[in-house]
């Protein structure tokens, strides 16, 4: 098992225990919440709105309660889309700093610290 996939299935397995530990943030219709080719600050979570990700190819609709950028956050690369607030968006976030903060700690037995 390679060190993204086992990083992204504790992201997922983890994901209300790490919103403990997240900043809530209130973005408006329009909103961009993070640009294609820009590295990953962190890893969002969706509570309430419409988040669109927008691949140039095609776009997907993303709706509470779901964690997105989760790859590029696991594999440290750069967002491959555009995600931006369709409507207002409650977003609970967790900068990679605090996650690795937390790994640090031995918050969270997990397999890599990012």
């Amino acid at each position: 098992m390679n060190v993204s996939y086992e990083n992204a299935k504790f992201v997922l397995d983890n994901l209300n225990e790490i919103e403990k530990h997240t900043s809530t943030i209130l973005f408006k219709p329009g909103q961009i919440i993070f640009y294609k080719g820009h590295d990953p600050y962190g890893l969002y979570i969706l509570k309430d709105g419409l988040v669109e990700i927008d691949y140039k190819k095609y776009s997907e609709k993303i709706m509470p309660v779901i964690a997105f950028g989760v790859n590029s956050f696991v594999k440290n690369t750069s967002y491959k889309g555009t995600a931006k607030a369709l409507t207002t968006c409650t977003i609970n976030f967790l900068s990679k700093a605090k996650y690795n903060e937390l790994i640090k700690k031995d918050f969270y037995k997990s397999p890599k610290t990012i």
